[in-house]
């Protein structure tokens, strides 16, 4: 992730893509890494988001009320639950359910440097259109001067109608650099 832009209210842009633009074949499917471009409020929470799909159509997400994470200010303790719900394009909306606990302030290096950071716990729980429920459990580190995430750890277990050409089980997202 590389932050692109910040506003004078303190929400920013930040452009998710590989670094290395590669992708791997598992089982016969081809994943990638697709390149997104994020847009947060000054909460290091996601608001919305674009992307490119396969036909070359630009595609908005929004988040409503806003994405995972808490409101600051936060405290080491603090517990947090958030219902929210993001829609794509022309698809319907999906609810989703987080709750979360500040863990601790400690420092994280990653490739965009050295930081000073939160450390949240938290699940989030939603069912797709399909019938898939998902459970993510995830670490997210975000800076303590600026709430941009600088490291994110996500395990996902998955329940009723499984995805039919695999699908992840986790993901690590760290932040690049810093523009």
């Amino acid at each position: 992730m590389t932050v692109t832009a910040v506003n004078p209210d303190g929400s920013y842009t930040v452009a998710q893509a590989d670094p290395d633009n590669q992708s791997v074949v598992v089982d016969g499917t081809t994943y990638a890494i697709q390149t997104e471009t994020l847009n947060l409020n000054n909460n290091g929470q996601d608001i919305s988001y674009n992307y490119v799909d396969a036909g070359s159509n630009s595609v908005i997400c929004i988040y409503s009320p806003n994405g995972p994470g808490p409101n600051f200010p936060v405290t080491v303790g603090m517990p947090w639950t958030l219902d929210y719900s993001l829609g794509c394009g022309t698809q319907a909306a999906v609810a989703y359910l987080q709750t979360g606990t500040v863990v601790d302030v400690e420092s994280v290096s990653v490739p965009a440097g050295t930081f000073n950071a939160i450390k949240l716990q938290s699940t989030i729980s939603w069912t797709d259109a399909q019938g898939t429920m998902r459970t993510q459990t995830i670490t997210n580190w975000r800076d303590v001067l600026t709430s941009v995430s600088v490291k994110q750890s996500v395990s996902i277990a998955y329940a009723g109608t499984l995805p039919t050409n695999g699908y992840p089980v986790s993901r690590q997202i760290v932040l690049q650099s810093i523009s």
